[in-house]
């Protein structure tokens, strides 16, 4: 059920921004961010909340029906992949960190690059979707200190 409210969130901030920047992909970060968690199987239930996210944003604002859902779940099965290649003394929340806003990036360029557009405005709303990853980023790490701190 919280993938729901992080779905809703994104596509608030998405209504309140339009036209100035893409809205970071919050609801795909937090699958992201609970794929290490989840257990084998567990996941497969991801990958259909990813799925059947993605086809409802594709709906409400790209009209690409499938680009969103197939980049979500290109991600977790990357994600996925790597995180299982990663040794186990080197997985830790950084490495989490990192993978998520790697991924984040990933989906954004793909989507940019399906859509093409006007040079110098879509590369600012680009970088704005970016910065506004590395931000929720910044702050899963500062709430995962501060939890770990008390």
């Amino acid at each position: 059920m919280i993938y729901i409210f992080w779905w809703l969130l994104q596509d608030l901030l998405q209504v309140l921004v339009h036209g100035w920047i893409f809205v970071p992909d919050i609801f795909l970060m937090a699958l992201l961010f609970a794929l290490p968690l989840k257990k084998n199987h567990e996941e497969g239930l991801l990958l259909w909340i990813a799925f059947f996210g993605g086809i409802l944003w594709d709906l409400r604002w790209s009209g690409l029906i499938g680009l969103t859902a197939g980049l979500y779940l290109l991600a977790l099965m990357g994600m996925k992949g790597i995180w299982e290649l990663v040794p186990p003394s080197a997985k830790g929340f950084s490495m989490v960190l990192g993978l998520v806003l790697g991924f984040h990036f990933m989906v954004g360029l793909l989507r940019l690059l399906f859509f093409g557009g006007q040079g110098g405005t879509l590369f600012v709303q680009f970088a704005g979707q970016q910065l506004g990853g590395a931000l929720v980023v910044l702050l899963a790490y500062i709430y995962r200190r501060e939890k770990a701190l008390s």
